[in-house]
């Protein structure tokens, strides 16, 4: 459900019809309920689409302000959709573990926008800082989230703000180093293993999912599929002779991708979540991989 089903659901609110979700949650006629789940997949189609097209263009001008000695990242571009901008801080905040805020500007000369932080950096109260300060038209949050409106001509001004309420972003390192939760053999990445970790859900702050490593892994298999061809499905095998179904997302531009898609190189060492999944009365064990280093 968290997979496949969540991401579509969101997507009629952000781009299309929002109570589309809800009536399909409460639908008890299964044509009508069919009908409706297509709609859905429809929408969530043209919201990847959307939010592909302003991900590519943010990502050129987030690593311009962080080569400029920005510690915050604040971006705003005409004809970007405001339904996804949200989606777009979050992935980059994850690529330059900074605070980034996207805002989109609409025709009546506001931008309106939704930023997201790092652990340490409350982003909401400086969004209510900005507001009483006047640079906000509307703003509020909590410390790792927050939305906000201001006129496009505040928004250098709102963005030196940033930078002096949020210095310290400027000391991050540009990766963040990951918690590693357990170290595994491929053979032991059972379907047993995943459910029994999904009992520890639901996953989010203060929960985090599990997070695995996989050590002296080679790549079997590597094959792009989806949509825009921007996911890996691959193959792995252990030094055990253990093999197991992985996913890679969002590949494009990824230094993830050379190293994944090249099967001639030597063993990795990956680290990412293991999850059951079931499909058509089977099921399977997957890994989704979060990063990747040399072994």
């Amino acid at each position: 459900m968290r997979v496949c089903t969540w991401p579509r659901i969101n997507a009629g609110g952000r781009i299309a019809e929002a109570a589309l979700g809800l009536r399909l949650l409460r639908c008890e006629d299964t044509h009508e309920a069919k009908l409706m789940a297509e709609r859905l997949d429809a929408v969530n189609r043209k919201r990847q689409g959307v939010e592909a097209d302003i991900l590519d263009l943010a990502m050129q001008q987030a690593a311009a302000q962080r080569e400029a000695g920005h510690a915050v990242i604040l971006l705003a571009g005409k004809n970007w959709h405001p339904g996804v901008v949200g989606i777009v801080a979050g992935r980059i905040k994850e690529q330059f573990n900074r605070p980034a805020l996207v805002g989109a500007e609409l025709e009546d000369g506001a931008v309106k926008g939704s930023g997201r932080s790092v652990p340490g950096l409350d982003l909401g109260t400086v969004i209510i800082a900005a507001r009483q300060a006047g640079l906000l038209t509307t703003g509020g949050g909590h410390a790792m989230a927050a939305g906000f409106s201001l006129p496009v001509s505040n928004v250098e001004k709102f963005h030196a703000f940033l930078d002096a309420r949020l210095a310290g972003a400027a000391e991050l390192p540009n990766a963040v180093d990951l918690d590693i939760d357990a170290a595994l053999a491929v053979s032991g990445a059972t379907v047993e293993l995943a459910q029994s970790m999904a009992t520890l859900a639901p996953f989010g702050a203060g929960n985090a999912e599990p997070l695995v490593a996989l050590s002296n892994v080679q790549v079997v298999k590597s094959d792009r599929i989806g949509r825009d061809g921007n996911t890996l499905r691959l193959l792995l095998r252990g030094a055990d002779g253990g093999r197991l179904k992985a996913l890679v997302f969002r590949v494009e531009n990824s230094p993830l991708a050379p190293m994944l898609e090249d099967t001639t190189r030597p063993p990795l060492h990956l680290a990412g979540y293991l999850r059951a999944e079931s499909w058509n009365g089977r099921t399977d064990v997957t890994f989704f991989i979060q990063d990747a280093a040399r072994a």
